[in-house]
């Protein structure tokens, strides 16, 4: 299943050619069945290379999303 979804995300980003490409796969993904498998995937293989980032960006992320809302 990884190296499907990983020849998948290939597969789309080869496609993209501009700006307004690049939003519709980000909606496409956003909407597929396999946002939650990409996502886990994704963290986890950001977490074997660089666990820090992981943490810095989900932190910073979530600082923003809180004073958004205040």
């Amino acid at each position: 299943m990884k190296n499907a979804i990983g020849r998948a995300a290939k597969k789309m980003s080869d496609k993209v050619t501009s700006d307004y490409d690049f939003a519709r796969k980000v909606g496409e993904i956003t909407r597929s069945v396999t946002r939650d498998e990409l996502m886990i995937a994704f963290l986890n293989e950001r977490m074997e290379k660089d666990p820090d980032q992981v943490f810095r960006v989900l932190q910073l992320t979530n600082s923003m999303n809180t004073a958004k809302s205040q």
